[in-house]
This record gives structure tokens, C-alpha cells and sequence, in this order.
């Protein structure tokens, strides 16, 4: 799916592996955790750190750690999903769409901006918590 400015936006299943992977540091955790293959999921994390061009994870001999890159957007990634289990299980019930939302977007063009030596113009304010 491609946005505005004709960037695609990663598929939910990879933000799932990511996120599953960031909080459990372990790709055969969260292979585990998604019921599927530990090569499954680093062809996700890979795919994802192809489509933003940066490296979301260090690789280390019995697991995985966050980069800064990873951590920010592991945190709004992580947040994207908490919000969205709710709002999923209300839509199934009332059968009402749920609004789709920019952020993820926001948080990629944030990560490659990071990338180029700061924000472009355009680029919204993303808080935390």
C-alpha cells in the first residue's frame, strides 16, 4: 500500500513480527509467539529494514537487541497495535470501519529523515506516551 508521497507502507504481519521480536528479544520468541518460523521472521525484520532503510536490530549470538532506530519505532509500533486490538474487537461487534491512520507513515518519514540529519518540513510532531 503505497502513501501520498508514494512510499509503501510495511504489511501489518511485519509489524507484528517486529514488534513481537522487539519486546521479546528473540526472533524464535516471536516465531513461537506468531506461530510461525524463526526464518519467517527474519524475512519480516528484514523486509522492514529494507523498506526504511535502517537497521532495527543487533544480532547477537542468543538473541536480539533494539537499535535507536528500533526502539523508537518499536515504541510507536507497539503503541499502534495496543491501540488497535480494542478498536478491532469493537469494530468486529458493531461492524463499523476503523479510521485509518497516519502515523506509521509519520514514523518512517521521521526514521529516514533521522537518517538524512533531521526533520523535513512537513514532518509532524510525534510524542510519546
Amino acid at each position: 500500500m503505497a502513501n501520498e508521497r508514494g512510499r509503501s507502507l510495511p504489511p501489518i504481519n511485519t509489524l507484528m513480527a517486529f514488534e513481537s521480536a522487539g519486546r521479546l528479544g528473540s526472533f524464535s520468541e516471536a516465531a513461537d509467539e506468531l506461530s510461525l518460523t524463526q526464518s519467517a521472521i527474519s524475512q519480516q525484520i528484514r523486509k522492514l529494514e529494507d523498506l526504511i532503510e535502517q537497521r532495527l536490530f543487533f544480532r547477537k549470538g542468543s538473541g536480539v537487541r533494539l537499535t535507536k532506530a528500533g526502539g523508537l519505532l518499536f515504541e510507536t509500533i507497539s503503541k499502534m497495535l495496543g491501540d488497535l486490538a480494542p478498536a478491532s474487537i469493537a469494530s468486529n461487534r458493531t461492524r463499523t470501519r476503523i479510521p485509518r491512520c497516519s502515523f506509521v507513515q509519520r514514523i518512517l518519514r521521521r526514521l529516514a529523515d533521522g537518517a538524512a540529519g533531521g526533520p523535513a518540513p512537513d514532518t509532524p510532531a510525534v510524542r510519546s506516551g
